[in-house]
């Protein structure tokens, strides 16, 4: 075991809830690992903003979590440069939004893309994060997945399927990896982020059948990642709903 402050990698968190999420377990003095695709001055600015540890030990690391070459590379680097890995937030998605009834919309590209990225890129992280998981503390994984895997509402139907996918591992890991790991999963409703402004139409429509009458925002979902592993030791293999309600409603 080492001490000192945890390690966190956030796959997708140059934005968003990724980028919440970073701030939020930043601000409790954790070394956190900023992942991105494609965005990297945002991701490097976002890195460069945290609250720094006492080390001063935040850093971005790109990969494309769709490549299994890149998630090799990604945990490399993370071995060479801190020698472990404590907690990680598998948030980076993509979707495309496709009306549930356009089938004929769902291309072998996009089914493809949407597997490599929101459900294989997860699973082989977890894999290949393994060996650097033996050398941390306490080690936790929390996927981001959405109220789509259960209501099977959201931006189109294989996403819908992905995130239940992503769902159904966290159960069977939770199981699995137990005692030694901890697996949970956070599903999200709307929430209000640069990506979700586009859908401002839907938005009066999801209030209405929303209980506590507003849509949630990435600091939401910052603080229900922080209480899962630091507030909640006894608790593995659990969907953390966090919707304001919307699921009562459907």
């Amino acid at each position: 075991m080492v001490t000192g402050s945890p390690i966190v990698l956030i796959t997708g968190s140059s934005r968003g809830i990724g980028k919440a999420i970073a701030h939020r377990f930043a601000q409790d003095g954790a070394t956190v690992l900023i992942n991105a695709r494609t965005s990297f001055d945002e991701a490097k600015k976002t890195a460069s903003e945290l609250p720094k540890p006492t080390d001063q030990r935040h850093s971005f690391i790109q990969a494309d979590i769709g490549e299994p070459s890149q998630i090799s590379e990604l945990m490399k680097t993370i071995e060479e440069r801190y020698g472990h890995l404590d907690i990680l937030i598998n948030n980076a998605a993509i979707t495309t939004f496709i009306k549930h009834s356009d089938l004929h919309k769902l291309s072998t590209d996009l089914s493809d893309s949407l597997y490599k990225t929101n459900f294989r890129g997860p699973l082989l992280l977890i894999q290949r994060a393994l060996p650097l998981f033996k050398k941390g503390n306490h080690p936790q994984i929390i996927n981001i997945v959405s109220t789509a895997a259960t209501t099977a509402m959201g931006s189109n139907v294989i996403y819908c399927a992905m995130k239940a996918a992503l769902l159904n591992l966290t159960y069977s890991l939770a199981r699995a990896l137990a005692p030694d790991i901890r697996v949970n999963a956070i599903s999200p409703g709307l929430i209000k982020t640069e990506l979700t402004k586009a859908w401002e139409a839907y938005h009066e429509k999801h209030l209405r059948k929303t209980p506590l009458e507003r849509l949630g925002t990435p600091q939401d979902i910052a603080e229900a990642a922080f209480s899962l592993v630091h507030s909640l030791p006894f608790v593995t293999g659990h969907n953390l709903i966090v919707d304001g309600g919307k699921v009562l409603q459907g």
